[in-house]
Order: structure tokens, then C-alpha cells, then sequence
């Protein structure tokens, strides 16, 4: 196994990702992604992070699938181009907005959920939240429901 951070190769296509805490404590336990799935949330948190309409798009597309399905309290869109959209407003509320995941995804109920924060260029915290998603066939999110914290 090759040793990425916290994220690992198997050698047969899957990636893994192995951290946790308990009582201070580190605590290997490993969360299988479906292959293509650690790449396809890092590259969707970039889309949020990017004024870029074009490269926005460019990372939507490798990274959810055509008809993506995302809810938020605020917001249901279906679509890579209304997604896209969507990203572009809250861009425009929040000029230079970051994105952080918090923690390792957790799987329940057969979908996944993982923490994030969005905050000023300054590190100055806007929302937190988690997202919990689900993955097409080839590794794509196929659903994203978020909430806020």
C-alpha cells in the first residue's frame, strides 16, 4: 500500500481513507470509497473555491455526475450547469470563499457524509456543515445533500 496523508492506494483501483479519534486516541479504521471517489469530493470542494465560470465547470464535470442531484436548505438544483450556477451566487455573497473538509467521511445507510467549513480568505468562519452524498457507477457524486451546522 502507498501512503498518501491519510488516504491510501490499494494497488486495485480503490482508495481508502483511514484516520479517526477516539478519546485523543488515533484510531485507524478505514472508510472505502468507491473508486474515484476521494478525487471526485476534493475536486467538487475546488469548484466552490473558484470565481473561474469555465474552470468551475471544468471541475464539476470530473467530479459529479451530468445530472447531479444537490439540496441545500437554501437551494435545489439538478444539473452540472445549474449547480454551477448556484456555486456562482454564493461566490458572489462571499467573495474569495474558502473551502475545508473537517473529517474523514463516515458511511451510513449506504451514502456517505463528511464535515466542511467555508470561510474568508482572512480564516474567518462563514458556515459549517456536512454534506452527505452518494456515488454513480464510475465514481462521480451522483446526490449531494448538504446542511449547515
Amino acid at each position: 500500500m502507498q501512503n498518501i496523508g491519510k488516504w491510501f492506494f490499494t494497488g486495485m483501483g480503490r482508495w481508502v481513507l483511514a484516520c479517526g479519534m477516539i478519546g485523543g486516541t488515533l484510531s485507524a479504521h478505514a472508510v472505502e470509497l468507491p473508486a474515484g471517489g476521494g478525487q471526485a469530493m476534493d475536486l467538487y470542494l475546488q469548484a466552490w473555491q473558484t470565481d473561474d465560470a469555465a474552470q468551475r465547470l471544468q471541475l464539476l464535470q470530473q467530479s459529479v455526475a451530468e445530472g447531479i442531484a444537490y439540496r441545500d436548505p437554501g437551494k435545489v438544483t439538478q444539473g452540472i450547469p445549474a449547480l454551477s450556477g448556484y456555486i456562482a451566487e454564493v461566490r458572489n455573497q462571499y467573495p474569495g470563499m474558502l473551502g475545508h473538509w473537517l473529517a474523514a467521511p463516515q458511511l451510513q445507510d449506504g451514502a456517505y457524509s463528511r464535515a466542511w467549513r467555508l470561510e474568508t480568505p482572512q480564516g474567518v468562519k462563514l458556515f459549517t456543515g456536512v454534506d452527505t452524498v452518494e456515488f454513480a457507477g464510475d465514481g462521480k457524486l451522483k446526490t449531494i445533500s448538504g446542511r449547515f451546522d
